[in-house]
C-alpha cells in the first residue's frame, strides 16, 4: 500500500493494485482488511465491469461494503485516459471522495496494477485539492513510481482535460 498523503489537507490517499486479484495469492477479504485497519472509508475501483468479471471479481463492491468501505466503481479503460463514464460518475460523487479527504478520511483507489489509472485519478484529486499539475504528478510519482503510465493519461492531468471535455490534445475543439 502506497500512501499519498496531501499537503494542507490531513486526509490520505492509498494507491493499490486490485484487491482480491488471482495471481497475487489474496482474496478480497483478506486485500481489504488491511484497508480497512488503515482507516480507509472509501474504495474507489477504476477498472471496468469486463475486468472485474474476468478475475472473478463482480462482487468487490459486496466485499467493500462489507469490510465498512464505501465502494465508487468510477470505470476507465486500461492505459487510457478518464472518458465519458469514469466523469459522469466523478460528477456525482466525486466532491464526497474529495470532502472525505477534507475532512481527515482515507481513501484508497485502485485499478489492476495500482498504476496507470489509480495514478491519474490521484493526481486528479489533488489538483482539485490545490495543487498544480506538475506537482500533483510529482507528489503521486514520488510514493508509486511508475504511476500515471500513458501519454493520454499524462496529458488528461497536466491540461485539466476534465475541465474542457470537448478539446483534444491539439486544442481544437470537436463538433
Amino acid at each position: 500500500m502506497n500512501i499519498l498523503p496531501i499537503r494542507d489537507v490531513s486526509g490520505e490517499i492509498a494507491l493499490i493494485p486490485c484487491p482480491g486479484r488471482a495471481g497475487r495469492g489474496g482474496t478480497p477479504r483478506a486485500d481489504l482488511e488491511p484497508l480497512h485497519s488503515w482507516g480507509a472509508a472509501w474504495l474507489v475501483t477504476l477498472m471496468e465491469s469486463h475486468e472485474l468479471a474476468f478475475f472473478g471479481l463482480e462482487d468487490l463492491g459486496l466485499h467493500a461494503r462489507s469490510a465498512g468501505l464505501a465502494w465508487l466503481h468510477a470505470p476507465i479503460a486500461d492505459f487510457a485516459a478518464p472518458g465519458a463514464e469514469f466523469e459522469r460518475v466523478w460528477a456525482r460523487r466525486g466532491n464526497e471522495v474529495q470532502d472525505h479527504l477534507r475532512d481527515g478520511g482515507r481513501v484508497a483507489i485502485h485499478c489492476l496494477a495500482g498504476l496507470g489509472r489509480t495514478g491519474t485519478v490521484a493526481a486528479r484529486i489533488l489538483i482539485e485539492l490545490g495543487y498544480a499539475p506538475d506537482e500533483a504528478v510529482a507528489s503521486v510519482r514520488a510514493v508509486r513510481p511508475g504511476a500515471i503510465q500513458s501519454h493520454d493519461q499524462l496529458d488528461y492531468v497536466m491540461n485539466r482535460r476534465w475541465r474542457h471535455p470537448n478539446r483534444t490534445e491539439g486544442g481544437i475543439e470537436d463538433g
